[in-house]
């Protein structure tokens, strides 16, 4: 429960998300990477996907702050997170 509200409060509301194209260029987040802390290449590598040049985000602060609890949240947190929400799905169809 402590990793969803510190993922909630992360989070903006609707009407507080910016739309993409209303982005400034020199945005952090914007050209690199949103989470430094994984390994995109190797991930998009694995997924099949195509080289990926740069990141386009809207809420760069949002990855931020997620990338921050990548590495101060433990793993067994994410486990049970991440494990009730593949179980969430499954149930829900």
């Amino acid at each position: 429960m402590t990793l969803e509200t510190e993922l909630a409060q992360i989070a903006h509301p609707n009407t507080e998300q910016q739309s993409v194209r209303s982005v400034p260029p020199d945005v952090p987040g914007r050209g690199r990477p949103p989470l430094p802390h994984i390994a995109w290449s190797t991930w998009l590598r694995d997924a099949g996907a195509p080289g990926v040049a740069s990141f386009n985000v809207a809420e760069p602060g949002f990855f931020q702050s997620l990338d921050t609890l990548l590495v101060t949240t433990p793993v067994a947190d994410w486990r049970v997170y991440l494990r009730w929400h593949v179980l969430d799905a499954t149930m829900r169809g």
